[in-house]
């Protein structure tokens, strides 16, 4: 998968090797992952919340509500930036414009596939503060869950 090879090899190996049926306990995984990050933003915690619970998914309202949030995000990191702002407050604008994309894809997705996991893995690892712990915490969660299943 183009987005998460470039972030880790192993875990886009990890993955592919994954059965389709399983994909979506990789996206519960990594939004759990990345929920610590967002623990203070009501708007993301309850997002993450309701994937990780699987209720009433695939939701097009939801989706474009968060993508609507995201997009907000982005224009203000890049009005922040251009303002001359401490990177530590444009750069939280950059990755909460990330987590929300990526789960406006979540909420917008029919079925979990290989490109969607790959999409919404790529955004959260720059969503995150630090983008080598999230993929390398990712892998070693997947890598548990793997064995407790054997």
């Amino acid at each position: 998968m183009r987005g998460i090879r470039g972030m880790s090899p192993s875990l886009d190996a990890l993955i592919e090797s994954l059965p389709l049926s399983q994909l979506r306990a990789v996206l519960q995984l990594a939004f759990s992952v990345m929920a610590g990050e967002f623990a203070g933003d009501a708007n993301i915690g309850s997002a993450i919340h309701r994937f990780t619970e699987g209720t009433q998914i695939p939701d097009q309202g939801q989706s474009r509500e968060l993508a609507q949030r995201s997009q907000e995000a982005d224009d203000l990191y890049c009005r922040l930036e251009e303002e001359g702002a401490a990177k530590a407050v444009y750069s939280l604008e950059f990755r909460r414009a990330r987590v929300l994309y990526a789960l406006s894809l979540v909420f917008a997705a029919r079925e979990t596939t290989l490109p969607l996991v790959d999409d919404v893995i790529y955004e959260l690892g720059h969503g995150s503060v630090d983008f080598a712990a999230f993929t390398r915490t990712l892998e070693q969660r997947i890598r548990a869950e793997i064995a407790q299943l054997s």
